[in-house]
């Protein structure tokens, strides 16, 4: 048998989702740096500290946070030429505005915007936006991985030390939660 280039003997590979929209990002902002597009990323509560660092100081991308649950973030990733998230399991998708949708209609006379508009109509075909395709996800993260390499995925950060603690009160209806939980 072949040895595959994403299994090793040595290791599996697995990205959860915060690496996944640091890689999507990533990648979108490589593919489209002369459209000039405002792409933008949202996470949750839980997602690792690092990888909005990350987001923010390295990318250069706007960072909103939400409540947990796929609806929010689809919500908050419509705000933005083209917003990305992924939960920290992996479900996740990427969102396209309007106006970037009329933008892949033009005809294009400079040469590096018909290359950035053709990648770009490509990602907007794979991508499913509405149901958020594990298949397509998946798919786009390895062509994202083709063009950034392993190792740059595992080098974005390094994940900072979580831990969950279980506090008890005497009346939970004492307790509220901001919009982002």
């Amino acid at each position: 048998s072949t040895a595959s280039p994403l299994i090793d003997d040595a290791s599996i590979k697995l990205f959860d989702g915060d690496r996944l929209t640091c890689l999507v990002v990533k990648y979108l902002k490589r593919v489209t740096v002369n459209l000039s597009l405002n792409i933008g990323a949202v996470q949750t509560g839980y997602a690792n500290g690092a990888s909005t660092r990350y987001l923010e100081d390295v990318l250069k991308v706007r960072v909103l946070c939400t409540k947990t649950g796929v609806k929010y973030l689809h919500e908050a990733a419509s705000k933005f030429d083209v917003g990305v998230y992924f939960e920290a399991n992996g479900h996740g998708s990427v969102v396209f505005s309007p106006y970037v949708l009329k933008l892949l209609t033009f005809d294009y006379k400079d040469e590096r915007l018909k290359a950035e508009v053709k990648i770009l109509k490509n990602i907007v075909k794979l991508c499913n936006e509405y149901v958020g395709c594990a298949v397509a996800d998946m798919l786009l993260c390895l062509v994202a991985v083709d063009e950034i390499g392993w190792d740059g995925v595992e080098e974005f950060y390094a994940d900072l030390v979580s831990s969950t603690t279980k506090f008890f009160v005497a009346d939970k209806n004492l307790v509220e939660c901001n919009g982002d939980e």
